[in-house]
């Protein structure tokens, strides 16, 4: 088997975007996000859950809401004072992003893995600029990079190497290849954004995601897929198929399979929606073939309701 394995991977074009590329694309993606949605306020009240302690009371000026009004202090000295508060802690957010086999295919402009690039590198950009630390992990049958939260700007230049780096794709994926540098290298204060096509989500997965919901902050999982992962048109005929773990190559009537194909598909996605939302972590999907970031602003206005309500 670790022969077959080793084999596929040798035959699997691995295709990454180039850093200067990756880091447009962010900066491009973010200043979007910025300037057509509160980023501050929502990454802070939602994705981090972030709240607020008391700092000191400062004396009343116009201007200033009734509702911060010290009314004890009030009360004592018949002068309005209000309440000053700073945030209440920073989090270490880490993006954990799925790089195996099954993500290095594509059939539109980005394959799985460069559209998964560009998300987990908007992420990284966003949290820093929130005052988070940021951190990255990769893995398919075992970690294939890792880098360590920090606040320093150089984490995410660091980030997009990593990221561009075709040595770091690849490999017959094992969900369980990450469990004891995720669980055992951070503490509570942690936001996990865990990036993958969930092709082939178990029980040992969510096992997984549910041991990472309980001991962190919130997990943030985003499934990217390729629209012919979701869905096959009708029509397409005879067409070749490989398997990305085992390199094997058939000649398959799509037509035949669309049907069962296509059922299959949505049952897996719906499978990795309700099992996310069972153990409390967000889910979004999102095609390679579409913008992220109006998707994901659309998700946090929805959240932000639920949120606030």
């Amino acid at each position: 088997m670790g022969n077959r394995e080793t084999v596929a991977q040798e035959h699997l074009e691995v295709s990454t975007l180039p850093i200067k590329t990756l880091v447009k694309e962010t900066v491009t993606r973010v200043q979007r996000l910025i300037e057509t949605f509160r980023l501050d306020l929502i990454y802070y009240q939602i994705i981090t859950g972030k709240g607020l302690e008391f700092d000191r009371l400062r004396e009343y000026v116009e201007g200033d809401e009734a509702t911060s009004i010290d009314w004890n202090s009030l009360a004592r000295t018949t002068k309005p004072y209000v309440k000053v508060f700073k945030e209440e802690r920073m989090l270490d957010v880490v993006v954990v992003l799925d790089v195996s086999n099954t993500m290095l295919f594509g059939t539109t402009d980005y394959t799985k893995n460069e559209y998964a690039s560009i998300i987990a590198s908007v992420i990284g950009f966003a949290s820093q600029a929130a005052g988070d630390k940021i951190g990255l992990i990769m893995f398919s049958d075992k970690v294939k990079a890792s880098l360590e939260p920090s606040l320093s700007m150089d984490n995410f230049y660091i980030m997009t190497r990593m990221l561009s780096d075709k040595r770091n794709y690849g490999g017959v994926r094992d969900w369980e290849s990450i469990k004891d540098i995720i669980l055992k290298s951070f503490g509570p204060d942690t936001y996990v954004f865990f990036i993958s096509d969930f092709i082939g989500a178990d029980k040992r997965l969510f096992t997984l995601l549910e041991d990472m919901r309980v001991k962190f902050r919130g997990v943030f999982n985003i499934m990217v897929r390729d629209p012919l992962d979701s869905y096959l048109p009708k029509g397409v005929g005879y067409m070749y198929m490989s398997d990305p773990n085992t390199g094997e190559v058939a000649l398959v009537n799509v037509d035949k399979i669309r049907d069962e194909y296509n059922r299959k598909a949505r049952e897996e996605e719906e499978y990795v929606k309700n099992k996310s939302r069972a153990i409390d972590a967000e889910f979004m999907k999102i095609h390679t073939n579409e913008e992220f970031v109006r998707p994901f602003i659309a998700y946090l206005k929805s959240r932000e309701k639920e949120v606030f309500i």
